[in-house]
Order: C-alpha cells, then structure tokens, then sequence
C-alpha cells in the first residue's frame, strides 16, 4: 500500500507542477498484478500484489483530471497486469506499451503478438527465445514506442521501469548494461520535455539485484552493483535539466559545423577554424519519492 501511496504522491507531484518528473523506488513490483489473479492467464504474479503503475495512470485521469496517460514498460517481462487494467478493452484515456523479451517458458507468457487489439495498446515483442540487445533496443523498439506516443499525444507518462534485462541479471534474458539504460532513459526524457511538459513518473518494476545464500546472507556477485549502476544512470537522466540538455544539443550542433567547416577549408587548403566545445554544469530538476523498500 505504501508502495502505491508514492506513486500517486509521485503523480500528483508531477501534474500539478511541483515537480518536472519523479522517481518512485518502491517495492514489491506491480505490473503483473491485473484486474484478477493470473492477469491473461499467467501462471502467477510475479511477486506483484498491486500495480503501481496501473493505478498511478488511473489516478492521473480520474482524480486529477488527466486526458490521456500513457504508461510505457521496459521491464523484460510483459506487463500482463497493466494490460488488463488498463487496455484489455479501449478506454481512450489510456495507452499501455511494452517492450520485452518472448519464448516458451517466458513468463507471462502474454503479448507475443505485435499487431495491436486496439488504439490503446502497443506491444513490441522481441524475438522468440531471443535476448533483449542495445541495437534491437534502442534502435529498432523505441522508435516504434516514441513514435505510437507521438500518436497518443499523453499529459503524461508512466514509466514502469524494470533493469532486468542487464546482462548480469539473473534472469538471462536481456545483453544490456547500465550505459544503456541511461540512453534509454535520455531518449524518452527528451521526448518528454518536446511532448508532454517533461511530465514522467518512473515506478520500480523488475531487476533482482542481491543473491541470497542458504541461510539468506548476502552473495557479492556483482548482481547488486550492475542495478545499482543502471538505477543511477536512470535517476542522472531523469535529473538532468532540460535546459542544460538543450544547450549542450546546441554546443553539440554547433560543434558538428565548425568540424563540417573545417572540412571544406582543409580541402580548400586553409587553416583549420578553431572551435570552443564549452561545459555545462547540470543540476537536479526531478524528484525522488519513497515507498516500500
């Protein structure tokens, strides 16, 4: 309960402009907690007892005036649960999407299929038995994501953020590192900021980062350093000042042309123009809000 609690704090934070966007650390996860037990006939819950991100969505529109929510999910499992709730019929308040890995003892064991039911609904699966990569990731499935977004036009965006597809998870089914999450994080802040007022609110799904012993001690595997090392890289995006990142964009174009026209004057056999790449200086423009650990 105190878990859900944060995320509507989270979301009420955010919509009322309190704060740009937040962090909700909670624990347990939720996204496969649907309307009933089993969401989509899954062979359980997955250690989900009520969906954050579900209700967070839902609290956005029906007590805080929300439009249009979307809920993105970049856990490695289907988030069977936040389906069920939120699209397993067209509400056009809602959209849930979902990137995730696929295969036979896969669980849930839902959305394999690409092609959606309805407007509402957004699957990108990976391939069957295929681990989750940073090419197929970053290149080929958020495009598709960013680009539905852009369709739906939300007031805001949940995230339902899970690192369990890093390659040191115990899971094993994604090849990803922490640099890569902050990528992702990065691609979807700046989506944010260009869309919808830079409104995200992040909930904690997967990424099982401490191994446990016989007697329930800790095992030092370097489980717990990789999620803490992508955790970080999430919160450093999510915090990022927009301004900052704009300006450091600009450097970066204008950099881009003072090489393009060093190019043209070394061909054209004249010196070189020097050009001033600069620093910017970030500091923190999000909000981290606590739940149940």
């Amino acid at each position: 309960i105190a878990a859900s609690a944060a995320v509507l704090q989270a979301v009420d934070a955010v919509l009322c402009g309190e704060a740009r966007n937040a962090l909700c650390a909670v624990r347990p996860p939720g996204h496969h907690a649907g309307a009933c037990l089993n969401a989509l006939g899954a062979p359980g819950n997955g250690y989900c007892l009520l969906n954050h991100a579900a209700l967070g969505a839902k609290h956005a529109a029906h007590e805080r005036g929300a439009k249009r929510v979307a809920v993105f999910d970049f856990d490695v499992h289907h988030g069977n649960g936040t389906e069920d709730i939120l699209a397993r019929t067209f509400d056009p308040r809602f959209m849930y999407l979902s990137l995730h890995a696929t295969g036979e003892d896969v669980f849930p064991g839902s959305g394999r299929r690409a092609r959606p039911d309805h407007p509402g609904l957004f699957n990108v699966p990976g391939d069957a038995e295929a681990a989750i990569t940073a090419g197929w990731l970053l290149d080929d499935a958020l495009p598709r994501v960013l680009r539905a977004l852009d369709g739906f036009r939300p007031d805001v965006l949940i995230l339902s953020s899970g690192f369990d597809a890093h390659k040191r998870d115990p899971v094993e089914l994604g090849k990803l590192d922490a640099a890569d999450y902050g990528v992702l994080t990065r691609r979807i802040v700046d989506w944010a900021d260009r869309n919808c007022c830079g409104r995200v609110v992040s909930v904690l799904e997967g990424g099982y980062g401490v191994d446990c012993g016989p007697g329930g001690e800790y095992v030092p595997t370097g489980r717990r350093e990789a999620f803490d090392a992508c955790l970080r890289a999430h919160v450093d995006e999510l915090a990022r000042d927009p301004r900052v990142a704009s300006a450091e964009a600009d450097e970066s174009s204008s950099d881009a042309e003072g090489r393009e026209d060093n190019d043209v004057e070394a061909e054209a056999g004249g010196p070189p123009r020097a050009v001033d790449a600069g620093a910017a200086a970030r500091d923190g423009g999000g909000t981290v809000a606590g739940g149940a650990a």
